[in-house]
């Protein structure tokens, strides 16, 4: 279960789906399997597939996959403890397509819709929430730099051949009465 999880988490010959690799990551690691219990921990520990982000799960389901002898857990250990001592998860980021928010659960879709401060109280159903979701989260934002290192040059506008030819006039004639 926890190499089909693998195949579904990085697309590799199927439709990427990180929400079920995350359900047979879970299966896998109830089951007992060592794979399964880290790969879980880890879906926890990053909040993939729309699992809630829990540090302190997270690290129970790395120990239980290195008290197995797992050598990837047993490096990994270091990094689920340092987040287990962050009570506080980084904000879940936004989902970037239509795709990825159809795949969320209604629930999933309400508490992202909550989080950013969008009224969705009219909305019945699921297509509503995700239509709702696509018009305020998908919108393209412009990059602004509050502090930019480069100060923008801008080029003076180009002159047209009549201006230059009068232009070399105007030195032309200047010279002459220099002279």
């Amino acid at each position: 279960m926890s190499n089909l999880g693998h195949l579904l988490i990085n697309g590799l010959g199927v439709v990427r789906d990180e929400a079920k690799a995350a359900r047979l990551f879970r299966h896998s690691a109830r089951l007992g399997a060592a794979e399964g219990q880290l790969n879980y921990g880890l879906a926890l520990l990053r909040g993939s597939g729309g699992v809630k982000v829990d540090y302190q799960e997270a690290l129970d389901w790395a120990q239980k996959s290195a008290a197995q002898g797992h050598a990837l857990a047993h490096q990994q250990l270091p990094m689920f403890f340092n987040a287990a001592k962050n009570p506080n998860p980084p904000a879940r980021s936004l989902p970037k397509s239509e795709a990825e928010l159809r795949r969320l659960s209604v629930k999933d879709l309400g508490d992202v819709l909550r989080a950013e401060g969008i009224d969705f109280s009219d909305c019945v159903e699921k297509s509503e929430l995700v239509a709702r979701a696509a018009l305020h989260l998908l919108g393209e934002e412009e990059p602004w730099d509050a502090a930019p290192e480069h100060t923008l040059l801008l080029e003076p506008p180009k002159k047209t051949r009549e201006e230059l030819l009068k232009q070399r006039e105007q030195q032309q004639q200047q010279q002459q009465q220099q002279q």
